[in-house]
Order: structure tokens, then C-alpha cells, then sequence
């Protein structure tokens, strides 16, 4: 057997497909106090006002259907991740 050295070459690619459709957004959230530390959150005194979450996006599927994305969320306090 010999080393492919004389063998036939491959064939091109074919024409990559269409894209695939975006999905809908989700709403924003609204947030009293985000924090990063436990240690430094301190809520003494401390008033505010949550407004309401953003609703979700609207889009429609190949088909004509309605998709909407998730409501954002009301929360007091936010801890994030480190």
C-alpha cells in the first residue's frame, strides 16, 4: 500500500445552511440592592422603591406561532455569584 501521496483529493464543501431565528428577550429585572459580599450588606435605614419588572419579548416561530420570553423578576435583595 502506498502513502496517499498520489491519491485523489477531497470534494469542496457545500453551501453552509440559513441562520436560525432569534428568540425572544427576557425582561429585565428589578432589583433593590445587589451585593457581592454578605458581610458588607447592611440594610439599616436603608429605603427604596422596586418598580415593576420588565415582560418579556415577543417573537414568532417558522410556523407564525407567538413565543414570548420570560417576565424579569421583583426581588428585595440580589446576592451575586462570585
Amino acid at each position: 500500500m502506498g502513502d496517499g501521496t498520489w491519491s485523489c483529493k477531497g470534494g469542496d464543501g457545500g453551501r453552509g445552511g440559513d441562520g436560525g431565528y432569534g428568540g425572544p428577550g427576557r425582561g429585565g429585572d428589578s432589583i433593590g440592592i445587589a451585593y457581592l459580599d454578605e458581610d458588607q450588606l447592611t440594610l439599616d435605614g436603608v429605603t427604596y422603591e422596586l418598580g415593576p419588572p420588565g415582560k418579556g419579548g415577543i417573537s414568532w416561530d417558522w410556523s407564525g406561532e407567538t413565543i414570548t420570553g420570560e417576565d424579569g423578576i421583583q426581588i428585595e435583595t440580589l446576592r451575586f455569584p462570585e
